[in-house]
């Protein structure tokens, strides 16, 4: 894995630094901009009841996308997918270069013990029906 690193020989920085550290400010501005931007987009999906409603996949898998295209921007491999048994949000750290996965949130264990919890809750729930 290789680390980018940014040394300033003085602490006003060389001009070229500046620019640098000028644009990548701008990037993260716009990146926040376009996601206040969508969220006022987005009207929240109410019930009867007047509370929020739980995404369905088709608009949770389009978010994921949104996620992945706007990372992708700033030159960090990080990947958020809808795991597929449990259909929680995992988000990937990946290393650019070589593609290994770093870190996985939720874990793999964790993800496997709510996979266990569910069906022990499953077949609890089947026993008492």
């Amino acid at each position: 894995m290789q680390i980018d690193t940014h040394s300033i020989g003085s602490p006003s920085g060389t001009g070229h630094e500046q620019q640098y550290l000028r644009s990548r400010q701008a990037a993260a501005e716009q990146a926040q901009n376009k996601t206040a931007e969508q969220k006022k987009q987005v009207p929240g999906r109410e019930n009867s009841s007047g509370k929020q409603e739980a995404p369905s996949e088709q608009e949770l898998r389009k978010a994921v996308e949104e996620l992945n295209r706007n990372m992708d921007f700033l030159n960090v491999s990080r990947r958020f997918e809808v795991h597929e048994d449990t259909e929680k949000l995992v988000v990937k750290l990946m290393d650019k270069e070589s593609g290994d996965l770093i870190r996985q949130i939720p874990s793999e264990d964790a993800i496997k013990r709510m996979t266990q919890i569910r069906d022990f809750l499953g077949q609890l729930y089947d026993e008492n029906a």
